[in-house]
């Protein structure tokens, strides 16, 4: 066998080097395409990184029969860039090309080469073959490799073939190099360096940036095996995906090199971005691969890459597919230096624009906190100008308003902002009041790799998702885990999160201001149907409802028909309905309409625009009338009580505000005679009506005070910090087996309730069956086409037939 010692007396014309590890199938093959070119001046250096089949083997019986053929081995393997590098440093050809152990030069390669290159180009580019698995070609592909224009000089060689690319093609395989300027670049790579994938994208950057003559030319001198070694294009394993994205050396190599190169600052800062960015998107890609993933991918990404980028990727690729996303998502990730002293500085965060109950909650939050001593900073995706609330003096209010050209763009701008921000303010403790929108799980993702404490707000009763049909249960439970802190807006609510297995979660009520500001129910931005004139609204009713005027979540038409069976026991009755109409209720809103007709209360019903005077509004009126399918943190029912008037409303057992509160009076769901009684008894007693209402008033200011407040976001502060929540007795004890009891019978009302609406009589019946075997105490099957996911049903069932035995829900 002939040696890399023994050289000839000229030196060939090229020297093909091939770096081979356990290419046992391929290799006599790729070296037969050498040996039997038409242009026969050439050596073969074949550096076997270390192979344990029979690679050698076949290399030295080739090399028995032919001089030309050489192998080097490594001790150790050292990956294909350092076998590369062992190759280039034993050459002694005038061109250097690259051959990979599992394909094959095309029989006319070196001839063709010879004859474009009597010039002396630094780089000759040529085109290849690609094929497939099955055998077939890959015409397009290939045509991604061609060469993008016959001649290049100085800089424009890295500007064509990578920075004016759609991505970095870092084949080296498809190009000839003249041997005098290549070598010291090689000789120049750390002889250290292990870069087991995209090995070859840092060397053919390097040499791109090094050359200052290059011509391309179309000729196919090269046939690639698409499929083989690294590349792939199925479905794989967890430990196949961590082999597939592991670009960081390669990318490590690149940086401690490019300062060397002659390219302008402005180059070399674009290179490094979007090598970062093309080794993450590909990751992401490997990502989706994965056949059984084990919850720990995304762990190994973050391990190896920034937090923004990686997530920015992942938005950018499944965007509001989290329940595909989710998959990869294992236990919390936490940052090495989260804070562990006593709060300090506090951010708000708010993702919507508008007015509304988040943006004002996020108002008094700040104020309230500022004056218990925390500095406080306001975080919000819009402009300072945009914010319809007051901002309490001395609280910074930080515009984050990000590119929405794409998504990658929208969320590294975002994140970005975040990071500032807690970085220049000193930030150690960060409250969400977050709609549920898709870039909320990658947000608070990204925030638990920082140096803080997160606090995911809820502004939505923990059932909202069963109501609308939707997944998003998963996410949110996710994105919880995920938090330090979980804040809800009723004990209720805490109750269903540890049943869902968030363990940090505090019940945290919205703070509360106790007086009525002109212009609260002003809401026009949702409004676009004018219902009545504003001059109306201070002639006198009897009954009030106000809000939007959102037939599936507020139920209007509840309050229409209670008021008919007032109607009908005392004449004379009017009901004023004031609110906007959002643009998606317009039928809705005309079916209303017809239902006042329909019923003959036509000219006792007023629709009327948004108010602009609340107390005139409310105080125009006798009793408020509340039918909601489901809420929150009802701002709706202070108001009333703030103008001395009274409540009536359909029960929802959950909420906080009506408990054990003398103005406000609750009756089961749906009973709308009991509704009507009630309205009827208060219309006839001016005295009770106006006690009732102060004394609920009353019970409402000690109840929501903003002691009391403050100490459940304090709570809530410090269950971020300490990552647990203090025990008090046994859990769950009889009054948490309550709030579980209140949580069934609402799952499977709203469940009903959804199913009520273009679903088939069966499923109705099904559903109805289900409950009633359920509520009756009896044995509980649990039906996997009843499924729901929104709650662990198997784990809760057992526990209610005992908590109906003690508790009248």
């Amino acid at each position: 066998m002939a040696r890399p010692g023994e050289q000839a007396t000229a030196a060939p014309f090229v020297s093909v080097v091939v770096p081979v590890f356990n290419d046992e199938d391929h290799i006599r093959e790729a070296l037969e395409s050498c040996l039997a070119q038409s242009d026969p001046d050439l050596e073969i250096i074949v550096v076997d990184d270390h192979s344990t089949d029979m690679t050698a083997a076949i290399v030295d019986d080739l090399a028995d029969q032919d001089e030309r053929v050489s192998r080097i081995s490594h001790g150790e393997n050292k990956t294909a860039f350092q076998a590369r590098r062992t190759g280039v440093l034993a050459a002694r050809g005038q061109y250097l090309m690259f051959l990979d152990g599992d394909d094959t030069l095309a029989h006319n390669a070196v001839e063709v080469l010879r004859n474009r290159v009597s010039a002396r180009p630094d780089m000759v580019h040529f085109g290849c073959t690609i094929t497939g698995r099955d055998g077939r070609e890959h015409p397009g592909f290939a045509a991604k490799l061609l060469p993008p224009a016959p001649s290049l000089k100085g800089g424009s060689i890295l500007r064509e073939l990578f920075l004016e690319a759609k991505t970095f093609e870092g084949q080296v395989w498809n190009k000839a190099y003249r041997a005098a300027y290549a070598l010291p670049l090689f000789e120049a790579l750390s002889p250290d360096a292990r870069v087991p994938r995209a090995n070859d994208l840092p060397v053919a950057l390097m040499l791109a940036a090094c050359a200052q003559t290059y011509i391309g030319i179309k000729d196919r001198l090269y046939n690639y095996r698409f499929g083989s070694g690294n590349a792939t294009d199925g479905l794989i394993s967890t430990d196949r995906f961590k082999t597939l994205v592991n670009f960081r050396p390669a990318f490590d190599v690149l940086q401690r090199q490019i300062g060397s190169w002659p390219i302008p600052p402005n180059a070399t800062d674009e290179i490094i971005t979007r090598l970062r960015s093309q080794c993450i998107e590909r990751s992401v890609r490997h990502l989706s691969q994965v056949a059984s993933p084990n919850g720990r991918e995304l762990e190994t990404l973050l391990t190896e890459w920034p937090a923004a980028p990686i997530l920015a990727a992942l938005y950018q690729t499944f965007g509001k597919r989290e329940a595909d996303f989710l998959q990869f998502v294992g236990d919390p990730l936490k940052c090495a230096n989260k804070p562990t002293r006593d709060a300090e500085v506090v951010a708000l965060y708010l993702d919507q624009k508008g007015i509304g109950g988040m943006q004002r909650v996020a108002s008094l939050q700040a104020g309230l906190l500022a004056r218990a001593g925390y500095r406080v900073v306001l975080l919000a995706k819009m402009k300072r100008e945009e914010f319809p609330y007051p901002v309490p003096e001395g609280v910074p209010f930080v515009e984050l308003t990000p590119r929405e050209t794409s998504r990658t763009e929208e969320f590294l701008d975002l994140y970005g902002g975040i990071e500032l921000a807690v970085k220049e303010y000193g930030v150690d403790t960060i409250l969400l009041h977050a709609n549920y929108r898709a870039e909320l799980l990658y947000l608070i993702l990204g925030l638990e790799l920082l140096p803080l404490r997160s606090i995911l707000t809820i502004h939505n009763f923990s059932l909202r998702s069963v109501f609308d049909r939707s997944p998003r249960f998963g996410t949110l439970r996710a994105a919880a885990r995920h938090s330090d802190c979980l804040a809800v807006l009723s004990e209720t609510d805490e109750v269903f999160w540890r049943l869902s297995g968030v363990e940090t979660v505090r019940y945290v009520p919205n703070p509360v201001e106790f007086t009525l500001a002109h212009g609260s129910l002003d809401d026009r931005s949702a409004n676009e149907a004018e219902v009545g004139a504003n001059d109306a609204a201070s002639e006198p009713c009897d009954v009030l409802w106000f809000g939007r005027i959102q037939e599936r979540t507020k139920r209007v038409s509840e309050v229409v028909r209670i008021f008919a069976l007032v109607a009908q026991e005392r004449p004379g009755s009017k009901l004023h309905i004031v609110g906007p109409v959002p643009r998606t209720d317009r039928v809705s809103f005309r079916r209303l309409q017809e239902l006042t007709r329909a019923l003959g209360i036509e000219d006792a019903v007023t629709f009327l625009p948004p108010a602009t005077d609340v107390d005139a509004l409310i105080r125009s009126s006798s009793v408020v009338l509340m039918t909601s399918i489901i809420e929150g943190f009802p701002m709706g029912l202070f108001e009333p009580l703030l103008a001395e008037r009274p409540v009536v409303m359909y029960d929802l057992p959950y909420l906080e505000v009506p408990k054990d509160n003398p103005g406000i009076f609750r009756v089961p769901w749906g009973d709308r005679e009991k509704a009507a009684s009630v309205i009827l008894d208060l219309l006839e007693d001016d005295v009770r009506r106006t006690a009732s209402a102060r004394s609920g008033l009353a019970a409402l200011k000690e109840r929501f005070s903003e002691r009391a407040v403050l100490a459940h976001l304090r709570g809530a502060i410090e269950v971020s910090r300490a990552q647990t929540v203090t025990a008090e007795g046994e859990w769950p004890g009889p009054e948490d087996r309550r709030h579980e009891a209140i949580l069934f019978d609402q799952l499977f009302r709203l469940f009903h309730d959804s199913l009520g609406a273009g679903r088939s009589e069966s499923q109705r019946n099904e559903v109805e069956a289900f409950y009633n075997t359920w509520h009756g105490s009896r044995t509980i099957r649990y039906s996997e086409r009843l499924s729901v996911p929104i709650i662990a049903v198997r784990r809760i069932t057992r526990r209610f037939r005992a908590a109906f035995r003690h508790t009248q829900v």
